[in-house]
């Protein structure tokens, strides 16, 4: 499944959706600074950064549709902080649960996550820390 039209429609349901009463590390995401498809950099110098990620299953073909398939992707916020990460992640869920929407060709039925954030240390030091949500979808191809 190509998670580009996902990680790009997120940066801008996000976006939009900060106001000035959010804390102060609630900042813009930026696809290739803070957010990214498939892979992502260290975060070294950042609040905070997003990946957008396929699971790597497969994604499913209707055998009786053949345009429509299920899949499954991962939103993963990595911070230094882990209620940084925790806050993003749940914020992510709330503005990532859509239906009826086309995305680059993509016409996605919905796409809902199937849980609720789950945040732990990323690393051995426990110096940076994940939140991780996975998601389902149903969409067609053109």
């Amino acid at each position: 499944m190509n998670v580009d039209p996902v990680a790009v429609h997120l940066a801008s349901v996000f976006n939009s959706s900060l106001d000035a009463g959010d804390p102060g590390y609630f900042e813009d995401l930026v696809p290739g600074e803070n957010l990214f498809a498939e892979h992502m950099p260290n975060c070294d110098r950042k609040t905070f950064s997003v990946l957008v990620t396929s699971t790597y299953q497969p994604t499913t073909i209707n055998p009786y549709i053949k345009a429509l398939r299920e899949g499954k992707f991962r939103v993963i916020v990595r911070s230094k902080d882990i209620l940084i990460s925790r806050d993003i992640s749940n914020r992510i869920v709330k503005v990532l649960d859509l239906v009826n929407i086309n995305l680059d060709g993509m016409n996605f039925r919905y796409i809902r996550p199937n849980s609720e954030p789950l945040t732990y240390p990323a690393s051995q030091r426990g110096d940076l820390y994940e939140g991780v949500v996975t998601y389902d979808c149903k969409f067609t191809v053109e």
